[in-house]
Formats: structure tokens, C-alpha cells, sequence
């Protein structure tokens, strides 16, 4: 190509940039300016964690169009508005998006991670207009605090690189709720002495179980034995090869053991049983009891997060594992599931259907209560009653007063029994975004208070499951609850639904699941506790479950053999060492072409395995 160089054109040209660059040439002994590509820009304090400085940053690779047009008296004129954006998550002490902020949690099939579009522009430089992001850390990070760093790993020193990760189904790093050192002069800046931050726009700081949130922020960003962390959609996100804790070392532990460590978690139980169940089957047991404060606190500094096999743990301990651990699910479900009285007020409270009920602190309450209610009715101990423990039929005043003081006279309620068609119950899980995955409902029945048989499907109408199911859901809903929930439901004459209780975990009408479906109830109470996706529950094949007691065990070992040899019959045993009477040893799971068949399988191979006399 001809150069244009020496023609007369060109020597004016470079005679007029010469002049240009002499008037703006620095003094001598003044510093050379930055290049443009290079330019030195003030950072937004109130959009990045650092402090009020200044870092070189590539202005003209992020210059829009939009920003070429802006007209003089544009208020905005000189601030830089790139098109480089920040996908803002849920506030992880909350677990609520910000007003206006991000997209729909998922998809329809509940599968795959929120993809919160971006909702705050990102300026190099300007006023402080409208709320500012949430802030901390120190100068020259280039992720923000408290961040699990599971994403944009490329950002180092005094860079401001790390972008947004490409859209779509992905576990995004969003950083922690709260700020561990000194964040200046925000309108988010809190009570220092308990690292706290104020809420965007003045919303709801959600104080209760904020610190658990930071606490397992801290322990997946920094590793160790809690292992590998990330954050997705403003909440913790645990990932394989991080540490789990249980409290409680049985057959409900045992199962959720095999099941994460199946998934490359490591499980640590706590458990005043040397011979647990669930402790035989894990990376370590703890044997001490639920409210040792040493231990507790040791199951703590292990753990990223911790859940419980049962209702009836102390509440305290919860309590104390939540100050410094992730635990779900919350404290305050459990205080509802584990009083009789507390649980039927709250369902009350909200327009759930209950049995008539009245309270029975001291033996002055039987008399008026037996009087407000239809006879026959039923009079359960307030805590600590299950698998028909602490349950006493009554048909008068004598019967409820003898009950009372033979349950030791603690706390009970009176139930008005009620004239059941059946019994259902629904098993579901529910993250902390709020989504539900519920398994398909299960027909139960019970001999001697405890649970026999559970059908799947249940032999119900459709509507009637259909409406068993967004009970539940709502139950779930208005206790705000995280991990896996089970709803025992009464259908009373007229197929009236009525919620019976609440069980905080996994159930045993639920373990139809370990084989009958595309998920099981353990998988789905890991993914809750470490914030991971909710697997959709798919029913593969028609499925009764039946109990195995110790009563199998009266007359010598039980006849396995006839368990393993019948097609579609599937043997779970839950390691114990002791039989006895009315103790859940194990259970059958029986897969058949439709409902009644699989009962039918389960009965017969149940009877089959009863040793004979001798």
C-alpha cells in the first residue's frame, strides 16, 4: 500500500499533533500519564468491597454505545454506565431475593440451579445513586468477602476481571450476608461487633439463623475438614468431599449415611449409643449425649452442616450447633414437631384441619377437657410419644385420669378420635429457595400404633392425593422449613383431609423410596442440607413397604432366604444388635405390576420369614 507519509497533507497533520501533545505535555518531574487503554479510575465504594482507592481498570473495552449518546444535561454525563453487569443473589441470612433482582428460581421439572439475571449495573466511577451491593473484604480482593470462591478463580490482585459466569443451569458463587471487618461508610453498614449488615432498602435483616449461614461460609471457603463449599442463589452450596454431621445414631441416620457417602460425603454421628446403627456405617461416631457441650461444639468445627435423624433431640443443642454450623432443619420447625400441644396450635393458628383437641397440663384439665369433646377419644403424651408410646384409648373421665397419671402426668393432649376411611401421609423435600419436590402419596396401616404397611400409590382418588400433596406443601410453607418433611394425614368420612403430625425428617412411610423410586428420601435430605438442587421424585413401579419388628425374632433368626429368593423383593436390615418386641429391625420393599399385588408380596414374604418353633 502507497504510503501517505511526506505529502504536504500529512506533514500539516503531524505538525498539528506535535503542537497538541506540547501543550498537554506534563511538567518536568511530573509523572507520565497513564495510558488511555490504562487509565486510572476511582472504584465505586459503594458497588466493590474495597476501600475508597483507585485501580487501573481497561475503561474503553466496556464502552457502550448508550454511553457515546448521553446528552449534556444528563445528570449521569461523566459517569461511565458499561454494559458489565452483576447477577445479585438471595441474601443468604434470609434467603430472600432482594426486590426487583434476578429471575424465576427453575424450571418446571425442578432440576438444575437458579439463573438469576443481572440486576445492578457495575460503574467505575460517579455518585452514589440508589442502594449500593453488599460489602466487604479488604482492598485489593477480587472477589468479595465471605465469597466461597466457586467461581471467577482467574481474578487476582488489584484486578477487577472476575465477570459474571455465562448464563444458564450452574451452581453461581454469590458471596456471604456478612461482613467480617470494618466496611466504611455504607448504607449497609451494621453492627460491627456482630458483622452485621443492614438489609437492602430497609427489607428484613432475618436475624434468626444468619450466624449459621456465615459460619458455614466460612467453613467451606476456608476448607479443612469441612470440606469443599460454594454458594449458589444467595445460599450455601456443600459439595461432595465436605463433612456432614447427624445427631442421632439410628436406622433414619444409618440410612442417610449410606446415601452421602454414597454421593462422596464424608459423616460424622453423634450418638450416646457406642453400637449405633448409623455410627457403624460412618467415617466417624461422636458417643456422647445430645446436649454435651464439648462434643457438640467438636461436631461443629467438623462439620459444614448438620441435620437430625429424629424429632426429639434437644432443641438446645440445635441451638448451639447453629451459633457456629449450618443446621437444617430450622430450630424452630423442630420446636413445633416435637410438642404435641405447640404443633396442633400452630396448625390451627393457620387454617389447617386438625382432630378436635384440648390440652392437658395437670389432672384438673382431664375432667373439662373429655367434656368438649366426642368420646371416644385418644390421650397422647405432649413430647417424647411415638410408634404408639405414650398413646392411651379413653372412653370416659376414670380412663383418661388413670392414662394421665400413669404417662407420669406430664403435659398431654386430648384427641377426638376420629371415624377414619385411611390413612395417608406425604414425604417431601424443600429447599432453601422454597422450591418442593413431594413423593407420591403413600396409603398406611398401623397395628399397635405402629406402622405396618405403606402402599404407593396410594388407593385413593387422584383429586384426593392431588390435595394430600399441597397440604403438605403448605404445612411445609408456613413454617418455613428446609430438608425433608413428612405429613401424616387422616381421611375421615366424606374424604375430609386432617393433618395428624408433622415428622422434621425423613419417615418411615417414605422408605418405599430406597427402591421404588428415581430419588429417595436420604438423597434428597443431603441436597437440602447442602443447598443442592432438589431431585424431581419419580415413581418407577408400584411398591408396598411392611415393617419388620422384633417380634420376627421370637423363635430364632428369621428365614432370610425366603426374602432373597422371591423376585421384586427388596431386604433392608438396620444393624441391631437387640430384637425386641415392637423394635423396627428392618423392612421389605416389594415392587409388583400395581398396588395391591405389591401388598399382597409383602404380607406373604413377611409371614414367610417368621422362623417355626422348634
Amino acid at each position: 500500500m502507497h504510503s501517505s507519509y511526506g505529502t504536504p497533507k500529512a506533514a500539516c497533520s503531524d505538525r498539528r499533533e506535535a503542537a497538541r501533545l506540547q501543550r498537554h505535555a506534563p511538567e518536568k518531574g511530573s509523572p507520565t500519564p497513564a495510558p488511555r487503554h490504562r487509565r486510572e479510575a476511582p472504584l465505586h465504594p459503594s458497588i466493590l468491597p474495597h476501600r475508597r482507592a483507585t485501580a487501573f481498570i481497561p475503561v474503553a473495552r466496556f464502552r457502550t454505545a448508550a454511553h457515546a449518546t448521553q446528552g449534556r444535561n444528563d445528570s449521569t454525563r461523566r459517569r461511565y454506565r458499561h454494559g458489565k453487569r452483576f447477577g445479585l443473589g438471595s441474601h443468604a441470612a434470609c434467603r430472600s431475593p432482594p426486590a426487583g433482582a434476578g429471575g424465576g428460581l427453575r424450571g418446571a421439572g425442578g432440576v438444575g440451579s437458579s439463573n438469576p439475571r443481572p440486576a445492578l449495573p457495575l460503574r467505575e466511577r460517579g455518585g452514589r445513586a440508589g442502594p449500593p451491593l453488599h460489602h466487604s473484604g479488604s482492598r485489593w480482593s477480587s472477589a468479595f468477602a465471605r465469597y466461597a470462591r466457586g467461581q471467577d478463580p482467574a481474578a487476582g490482585a488489584r484486578r477487577a476481571g472476575a465477570g459474571q459466569a455465562p448464563a444458564g443451569a450452574r451452581l453461581a458463587a454469590v458471596y456471604g450476608a456478612d461482613a467480617g471487618r470494618r466496611t466504611g461508610g455504607d448504607v449497609r453498614g451494621g453492627n460491627r461487633r456482630r458483622a452485621e449488615r443492614r438489609p437492602l432498602c430497609g427489607g428484613d435483616s432475618c436475624p434468626a439463623g444468619h450466624r449459621a449461614v456465615q459460619a458455614a461460609a466460612k467453613i467451606a471457603a476456608g476448607g479443612g475438614a469441612a470440606g469443599n463449599g460454594a454458594q449458589a442463589s444467595g445460599a450455601l452450596v456443600i459439595l461432595p468431599g465436605a463433612t456432614v454431621g447427624v445427631l442421632g445414631g439410628g436406622q433414619l441416620g444409618r440410612m442417610f449415611t449410606l446415601r452421602a457417602r454414597t454421593m462422596g460425603y464424608r459423616v460424622i454421628v453423634l450418638d450416646p449409643d457406642p453400637a449405633s446403627p448409623a455410627g457403624a456405617v460412618a467415617d466417624r461416631q461422636i458417643q456422647a449425649p445430645y446436649d454435651d457441650e464439648g462434643a457438640l461444639a467438636d461436631l461443629a468445627r467438623s462439620c459444614a452442616a448438620v441435620t437430625m435423624e429424629f424429632e426429639n433431640v434437644p432443641a438446645v443443642a440445635l441451638e448451639q450447633l447453629a451459633r457456629s454450623c449450618l443446621v437444617r432443619p430450622p430450630v424452630a420447625a423442630l420446636r413445633i414437631a416435637q410438642d404435641r400441644i405447640a404443633e396442633k396450635r400452630f396448625l390451627e393458628e393457620r387454617g389447617f384441619a386438625t382432630a378436635p383437641f384440648r390440652p392437658v397440663r395437670n389432672a384438673g384439665d382431664v375432667e373439662p377437657a373429655m367434656a368438649a369433646l366426642r368420646l371416644p377419644a385418644l390421650l397422647k403424651t405432649s413430647r417424647l410419644g411415638y410408634d404408639g408410646k405414650g398413646q392411651a384409648a379413653v372412653e370416659n373421665s376414670d380412663d383418661a385420669t388413670r392414662a394421665f397419671e400413669r404417662f407420669g402426668g406430664v403435659e398431654c393432649v386430648l384427641e377426638e378420635r376420629l371415624t377414619l376411611e385411611c390413612e395417608l401421609s406425604v414425604v417431601l423435600g424443600r429447599g432453601a429457595d422454597g422450591e418442593v419436590t413431594a413423593f407420591p402419596v403413600a396409603e398406611n396401616r398401623h397395628q399397635g400404633g405402629i406402622l405396618e404397611t405403606s402402599v404407593v400409590p396410594a388407593r385413593v382418588p387422584e383429586p384426593l392425593r392431588r390435595q394430600a400433596t399441597e397440604l403438605a406443601a403448605a404445612v411445609a410453607l408456613a413454617m418455613e422449613y428446609v430438608g425433608v418433611l413428612a405429613v401424616e394425614l387422616f381421611v375421615a368420612q366424606g374424604g375430609r383431609l386432617f393433618v395428624n403430625e408433622m415428622a422434621p425428617r425423613p419417615h418411615n412411610s417414605g422408605h418405599y423410596t430406597l427402591d421404588a423410586c428415581s430419588v429417595d428420601q436420604f438423597e434428597q435430605q443431603l441436597r437440602a442440607l447442602c443447598g443442592l438442587p432438589l431431585a424431581p421424585p419419580r415413581l418407577l413401579t408400584p411398591v408396598a413397604m411392611i415393617n419388620l419388628l422384633g417380634d420376627l425374632w421370637a423363635s430364632g433368626t428369621p428365614r432370610w432366604e425366603e426374602a432373597l429368593r422371591r423376585p421384586g423383593v427388596r431386604l433392608h436390615l438396620y444393624g441391631k444388635t437387640e430384637a425386641r418386641p415392637g423394635r423396627k429391625m428392618g423392612h421389605l420393599n416389594c415392587l409388583a405390576e400395581d398396588a395391591d399385588q405389591a401388598l399382597t408380596t409383602a404380607l406373604q414374604t413377611r409371614d414367610a420369614l417368621r422362623a417355626q418353633p422348634r
